[in-house]
């Protein structure tokens, strides 16, 4: 039983071993310290294992991906695009490249991800306020594209498209070709985004590099994460006891989504809050990927 109860036991090994793959988090250097302080959260060795199993099967998105899938975006806008692109310009002028607003998004960083991996001159990253002013130039782009990190249940991505659909319906009646782009997505999300778009008649195409299903839900009996009906029910009862009380509205994520996924520059609130939440007054909680 001893022996039994240490091969439970997240070691300094275990963690050093996570860390190997994961260097930051909005800029900060992440620690074995952290990563213990985090644990320790949970309790027994039991739980810290329960906790230290999510972290393993844990999505953790570096800039360096995000600029990969960025750049399979663009090969796919390009294929698509009205206008042929010239393969021989070094800096595009030609795409205008812009952003969801809303919290916890990182709009603007993202945006000049996707124009530096993919050549376009950082002026050509417009705001609400420009994309509306530019979209009425004598010069009009051949390309508008607005990037965001991830698509959970599709509802912030609505709300964001809406903001912008003036500029979008302008650029569409001129013959632009429209993009909306994410890194990664829930499927069921983005079918949301695209039945969103063809109601309002918008004829924006939707791409997602990185596509997610029930798999990707830690507590789906088709996810993969914990093994056998019994370990993940009793993962289950951990995480929604804690979830209930650090984050009282969304236990196990944003509108249930269970998801296990976090960006250098931010952690989706789809995600299960363990990993994002401050929690509150009455139970303080510790993120080791803190939400802005």
């Amino acid at each position: 039983e001893v022996a039994q109860r240490e091969r439970l036991q997240v070691s300094s090994a275990d963690i050093l071993a996570w860390l190997d793959g994961v260097c930051h988090y909005k800029g900060k250097h992440l620690t074995a310290d952290d990563v213990r302080a985090w644990l320790d959260q949970f309790g027994d060795i039991d739980s810290q294992r329960v906790a230290f199993t999510l972290l393993q099967n844990a999505m953790i998105v570096s800039n360096t991906l995000v600029r990969a899938k960025y750049a399979e975006v663009m090969q796919t806008v390009r294929r698509g695009m009205r206008v042929q692109v010239d393969d021989s310009v070094r800096k595009r002028r030609d795409i205008l490249v812009s952003y969801l607003q809303g919290p916890g998004k990182s709009g603007p960083s993202y945006a000049k991800i996707f124009a530096d991996e993919n050549g376009f001159f950082f002026d050509n990253v417009v705001d609400h306020a420009a994309l509306l002013r530019r979209s009425r130039d004598a010069i009009v782009p051949n390309a508008l594209i607005i990037v965001d990190d991830f698509i959970g249940t599709g509802s912030s991505a609505c709300a964001g498209l809406s903001e912008l659909s003036i500029p979008i319906t302008t650029a569409i009646d001129s013959g632009v070709t429209v993009v909306f782009a994410a890194v990664a997505g829930f499927a069921k999300g983005i079918a949301n985004v695209e039945k969103y778009l063809a109601h309002e008649g918008l004829d924006v195409r939707v791409i997602v590099p990185e596509r997610l299903d029930d798999t990707n839900r830690v507590f789906s009996a088709h996810s993969e994460v914990f093994r056998g009906a019994a370990a993940r029910n009793t993962a289950l009862g951990l995480l929604s006891k804690i979830g209930k009380e650090i984050e009282p509205k969304s236990p196990l994520g944003y509108a249930d989504d269970q998801a296990l996924v976090v960006f250098e520059n931010n952690c989706p609130n789809n995600t299960l809050p363990v990993f994002w939440s401050s929690g509150t007054s009455k139970r303080p909680w510790r993120p080791l990927f803190p939400r802005q």
